[in-house]
């Protein structure tokens, strides 16, 4: 199909973008193919985009970091029309803003083409409403069409849209689960059932989707920052929570409570002065204080009527309890089951991310300190659960093997504390594997882990190493 908006010989134009117009604050783009192709890249339905920079590439089979770097693959054929990185969707003020300054055909909206290496401009400013997007040339099989609009309350309801690849299909979903729990913990004019809703929904895309939940597993480990650490905090415990509690039995219905309760465990943090929370110094007394009153908060925040309001508002109040009655708020050691392991996932997540007073310890360190016999803060059989679904060696551990080789941890078996799943990263010279493998270790007895290793910049260099598993 021929698109006569699109022309070959582009005229170059004098400013430094092209203006379409501007649009409001707090805008999402919604886009729906128009042909074939188009929808089968978006999975028969729209997809609403809320989390920016929004990257639109080809599929690449040999190149599996530059595919990571992507939120929607599309898979062209020769003669390509999409380029490995085509367009990016931005949103820079409130406005919405195209930018095309990789592709080799260009795109066009609307009917201005552009594009940096077809001699026009790199950028085009979209106004609101309904806008048509074509990737390539006239004959591209990609033709959109893109609507720049206000927020909706159901947006969220989209968490789970289908994309091609597993991988750029997780992080999606991992970046649309901490952008709707930025929302959750900001927003103050929200009722209990609007907040156990909303994250009964954002539970659902979770659970719903157990073909990703290795790779949001591998997203949540990660110990770098890329955004709001609170909310980023959150979703990170809860995939933890689906992760551990799917594997000791519950219910559908209680996995839903309890991963909607782990995504409101912290709901309390909107009281709590944000300037002592990204204080890079030690917390003085009086803050430390502050801090604390997150748990009673959240507590009377949740309450409500519901099932999931009830249970998430035990959370809220008691992650921070310990059997040895050293927690706030109310110094008890008789806990639930529920809050014993919530409380152990919400200490592991935060000792294993980048905070702003302290780099993340490494997961081994973190394991090594909560299974260490004398801590008292968690039974054994709680800390025994844990080990025997996340390992001691958990996702995202760099080790060095018996074959002096090295790699990073990308999956737990269970019962096999000592035994994941191993990406072979470096041989036993340190260069870089020409083809990298997984190895099992629970299936090959002669290769065992000899010891953690504690590189943070190689942990950091690999934090995209996930990307062989999708």
């Amino acid at each position: 199909m021929r698109l006569p908006f699109l022309r070959r010989d582009p005229q170059p134009v004098d400013s430094s973008h092209i203006v379409l117009g501007s649009s409001d604050q707090d805008t999402v783009v919604e886009l729906v193919g128009h042909t074939k192709a188009a929808r089968a890249a978006l999975g028969d339905k729209p997809l609403i985009i809320r989390c920016f920079p929004f990257r639109i590439g080809r599929i690449s089979r040999t190149d599996p970091s530059s595919t990571a770097k992507l939120d929607l693959l599309l898979a062209d054929q020769q003669p390509y029309h999409v380029s490995r990185l085509h367009l990016t969707i931005d949103r820079i003020d409130g406005t919405i803003v195209l930018i095309d300054s990789a592709s080799r055909c260009g795109t066009c909206v609307d009917t201005t083409r552009f594009g940096s290496k077809i001699d026009a401009e790199s950028r085009v400013v979209l106004a609101g409403g309904r806008h048509t997007l074509a990737l390539g040339l006239a004959d591209s099989p990609y033709l959109f069409q893109l609507e720049v609009r206000a927020l909706k309350a159901s947006d969220h309801l989209s968490l789970d849209g289908m994309l091609p690849d597993r991988l750029p299909q997780a992080r999606m979903l991992y970046d649309k689960l901490c952008s709707v729990e930025q929302n959750l913990l900001n927003d103050r004019s929200l009722s209990p059932l609007q907040r156990s809703t909303t994250a009964g929904s954002m539970a659902k895309a979770i659970i719903e989707r157990a073909d990703l939940l290795d790779l949001l597993q591998c997203l949540a480990s990660s110990p770098l920052s890329r955004g709001d650490h609170l909310a980023q905090h959150s979703v990170n415990v809860a995939v933890q929570a689906v992760t551990l509690f799917g594997k000791l039995g519950h219910s559908p219905d209680d996995m839903v409570k309890l991963t909607a309760g782990a995504l409101l465990h912290d709901i309390g943090m909107q009281g709590v002065d944000r300037n002592i929370l990204l204080k890079t110094g030690k917390l003085s007394s009086a803050e430390f204080d502050a801090v604390k009153r997150h748990t009673s908060l959240g507590g009377e925040l949740l309450s409500g009527t519901d099932d999931i309001c009830t249970l998430a508002a035990l959370l809220a109040r008691d992650h921070h309890e310990r059997i040895d009655r050293s927690g706030y708020p109310r110094g008890v050691d008789v806990l639930a089951d529920h809050t014993r392991f919530l409380g152990l996932l919400d200490s592991f997540e935060a000792m294993t991310h980048d905070r702003p007073q302290r780099q993340a310890f490494t997961p081994h360190e973190a394991v090594r300190k909560l299974a260490a016999s004398t801590d008292s803060t968690f039974d054994p059989e709680t800390r025994k659960a844990f080990l025997n679904v996340f390992s001691f060696f958990p996702v995202f551990s760099m080790v060095r093997l018996s074959t002096g080789e090295t790699g990073q941890v990308v999956s737990a078996n269970q019962g096999r504390p000592l035994a994941p799943q191993v990406r072979v990263l470096l041989d036993r010279t340190g260069r870089p594997m020409h083809e990298q493998r997984i190895v099992d270790l629970s299936c090959t007895p002669g290769i065992s882990i000899v010891k953690d290793v504690v590189d943070r910049d190689l942990s950091r260099q690999y934090s995209e190493a996930m990307a062989p598993l999708a």
